[in-house]
């Protein structure tokens, strides 16, 4: 009997399943050696292996080991870590809670729990956010930035207002800019304006453009009174551009 070839679709889907299966499988066996070691350089070692595996097995086992608060402070913070190749929506409760000690015990677990929490973009943790982002930086060692950070990812129109004031911080400028060109409320105008300025960085520019664009006529009144008030030649040439594409 004579079998047609392969098509290259059918190879490459077959292939796929099979790097799936081999996936799926050393999760398995890492897993399964974590549940027996322990030696806690020897568990760091394994969920380490975590770090880019998915699936709700790995997903389970990384929230259990960073709920624990009989496991030791590293072997928490490697959990916490590897969960940003599994977590899910069902991750926020524990991320919430991990973050909420650390604000009292300073494990140092929010390193890697903030900015998880940004990339999920869940609003279960924009109140716990805002309440971090509104901390001094020399409090918490940047702890306000960070949260400041992964609250832009997820900002809506309620967030507005609080970005706004948090602007002008250097280490997350870029990060509030995007969040305020998406959410393009007229209300940022202004912010979005002191980003055409001649010092600023390329990419910071492209988002401030980008967002008056957005924003559309109500924001010609702020454009055409920057052209009369800043003395920056440079804003100003990028101001008269946008006047020109928004009338």
């Amino acid at each position: 009997m004579k079998y047609a070839p392969l098509t290259l679709a059918a190879v490459v889907v077959a292939l796929s399943a099979y790097a799936l299966y081999a996936s799926e499988q050393s999760d398995r066996d890492v897993l399964n050696s974590l549940s027996m070691t322990t030696n806690d350089d020897l568990r760091a070692g394994l969920i380490q292996e975590l770090r880019d595996s998915s699936g709700d097995n790995v997903r389970i086992k990384l929230e259990k080991i960073a709920a624990n608060e009989n496991e030791a402070d590293m072997i928490r913070m490697e959990a916490v870590c590897a969960l940003n190749g599994s977590a899910t929506g069902d991750s926020v409760p524990v991320l919430l809670d991990t973050l909420e000690q650390d604000l009292a015990e300073r494990k140092g677990l929010w390193a890697c729990a903030i900015p998880l929490l940004g990339e999920l973009k869940d609003r279960r943790a924009v109140q716990l956010l805002l309440r971090v982002a509104g901390f001094e930086e020399e409090n918490l060692a940047g702890m306000d930035h960070m949260a400041i950070s992964a609250l832009s990812q997820m900002a809506t129109e309620a967030e507005v207002s609080f970005l706004e004031g948090k602007a002008h911080i250097l280490p997350v400028r870029l990060d509030v800019m995007r969040a305020l060109s998406r959410i393009a409320s007229p209300t940022s105008a202004d912010v979005l304006v002191s980003g055409l300025q001649d010092e600023e960085e390329p990419e910071l520019v492209r988002a401030a453009t980008a967002g008056l664009k957005r924003i559309g006529v109500p924001a010609l009144p702020t454009l055409e009174s920057a052209l009369e008030n800043q003395p920056d030649e440079v804003l100003k040439t990028r101001v008269r551009a946008l006047i020109g594409e928004i009338e």
